[in-house]
């Protein structure tokens, strides 16, 4: 099933494209609901980014339930921990009102309030980074267990091994974590074969080193990823991306072709303003509008100041607000 994700490619062109927080990665390892320029998080000093979140029916107030996500970095401007809340219970409450008087006179009558009270789960995902800024490591910790994943590179800096593992921790604390048992999963390899200077083969391998996918990607002059076409041994099943880009050089359009009986196509949209920072993301499926995402900005810099994505068919407003933490508060 396809996801589109809010990864960003990060392409910098002095002197043409502004440095901007949020842009586009293809196949980002991370696979958290929004990445962000390393070389912006860098530049600004930022440490951590808060996000609340809140939703608003079509001809309904808002509702506010309390959920955050959270993205954190290191000096280096790689993110290094993301966590998002969910709700997992809830109570009500009233709250009785006593009656409203201005000057003797009773202007409101005695009312009740009912306040509804949440309980929360955290998931919570960290990513660790070898000497050449690749990430190795993947852990998602969602209750007692810690999900896990390794990557392995060559000399081009290509993943070779990707192994997944379930693992408990034998510390009390999730930042202390220390390996107690570790149950691996799964084992993918992938070998490489560059067919001409802008085509390279990808096999996928699985856990008895036999091929199960092929892809095929395809590069323009620049070096952007520009078409991949994958297709499965066994089944019939075939996937094609395709990325197309501004005269900037911006990511302007991503189309998910998959075949595997009927044809879906699912497509991202992007556009920027005239300072060249991601405006808005239409999402479509088999040409019917899903998603229209506007990205808005602080006036006296690049910084996301709230994303808000209207849902079509569900008739739904969901709103992003950000926070920003600094290692070097800036500058008023």
């Amino acid at each position: 099933m396809a996801k589109f994700l809010l990864f960003c490619l990060l392409i910098c062109l002095p002197g043409l494209v502004l440095p901007q927080d949020i842009v586009h990665f293809p196949n980002d390892l991370r696979e958290v609901p929004i990445a962000f320029n390393p070389a912006f998080i860098f530049e600004k000093k930022i440490s951590r980014i808060h996000v609340a979140v809140s939703l608003k029916p079509d001809n309904q107030v808002i509702q506010d339930k309390g959920l955050v996500e959270s993205y954190a970095f290191d000096t280096l401007g790689r993110m290094t921990e993301y966590y998002r809340t969910r709700v997992k219970g809830y109570g009500m409450k009233e709250i009785q009102h006593a009656a409203v008087y201005r000057k003797g006179k009773r202007v409101r009558r005695p009312w009740v309030e009912t306040v509804y009270q949440y309980s929360y789960d955290t998931v919570f995902v960290n990513f660790y980074y070898d000497s050449l800024d690749r990430l190795v490591v993947r852990r998602l910790n969602d209750g007692d267990f810690y999900n896990a994943w390794y990557f392995k590179y060559n000399n081009e800096n290509q993943i070779i091994t990707q192994l997944q593992c379930r693992e408990t921790n034998t510390e009390l604390s999730r930042k202390n974590f220390k390996i107690g048992v570790q149950n691996i999963l799964s084992t993918e390899q992938f070998s490489y074969e560059k067919l001409t200077p802008t085509q390279t083969k990808r096999r996928c391998l699985n856990d008895e080193g036999k091929s199960y996918k092929e892809i095929i990607l395809n590069y323009d002059s620049a070096g952007r990823l520009v078409d991949e076409y994958s297709s499965f041994v066994v089944t019939w099943v075939k996937q094609h991306n395709t990325y197309a880009y501004d005269s900037l050089g911006r990511l302007s359009e991503l189309v998910y072709h998959e075949y595997s009986g009927e044809e879906t196509i699912e497509k991202s949209t992007f556009e920027y303003d005239t300072l060249g920072h991601m405006a808005m993301r239409r999402n479509y499926k088999n040409d019917t509008l899903l998603d229209e995402v506007n990205f808005l900005y602080k006036k006296t810099e690049p910084s996301v100041n709230a994303i808000v994505n209207r849902r079509k068919k569900d008739a739904m407003i969901d709103i992003q607000k950000f926070t920003y933490e600094y290692y070097i508060p800036p500058k008023k």
